[in-house]
């Protein structure tokens, strides 16, 4: 299991993040395993709803994010897809990122989220093969946002919108 590592100068160090990727010939499976040092509760929030359509603002309370973007496409479109401790989801379609986007009306996602204690572990399973695809992998966890990606931008501030940091899954 990979480790996503902390990625902004005030970080607590509150959480241990594991990543890994199954894949399988129709689909791949990516599960992140959360894990907090301290006893406070998960940060989240009821008033999402349990599909990915109309959870805007999701990442401001505690998420996993897997970006996914075909790996011999030209141009820098991806899908990203959050999943919090509650299993409520959201979805995007990234044309260019932070210029142009949407909320797909249909996805090709399942999620399955388990507690216990203070693990929580998130499972997206996707209906395609994901074998020659590249990903970001991110965590933003904490009433006082600790972020947490698999491969960080070296910038002060976290930016997970940059595919050309996105890692070759067939390499991880």
């Amino acid at each position: 299991m990979l480790e996503l590592r902390g990625h902004h100068s005030n970080l607590h160090n509150s959480f241990q993040i594991g990543f890994e990727i199954q894949l399988f010939e129709k689909k791949g499976l990516i599960r992140f395993k959360v894990s907090r040092q301290d006893k406070l509760e998960w940060h989240t929030s009821s008033h999402f709803s349990a599909g990915p359509r109309g959870n805007w603002g999701l990442w401001n309370y505690d998420v996993v994010e897997v970006f996914l973007m075909p790996a011999k496409q030209t141009s820098y479109q991806y899908q990203e897809i959050q999943v919090s401790p509650l299993n409520q989801t959201f979805a995007l379609n990234i044309i260019s990122p932070r210029k142009v986007f949407y909320s797909p009306l249909k996805t090709e996602y399942r999620t399955r989220v388990r507690q216990s204690e203070n693990i929580w572990t998130s499972e997206i399973e996707v209906n395609q093969s994901i074998k020659n695809y590249q990903i970001g992998a991110f965590a933003c966890l904490g009433e006082t946002r600790e972020f947490y990606s698999l491969n960080p931008n070296l910038e002060e501030n976290p930016d997970f919108h940059r595919p050309e940091l996105f890692l070759r899954v067939n390499k991880l």
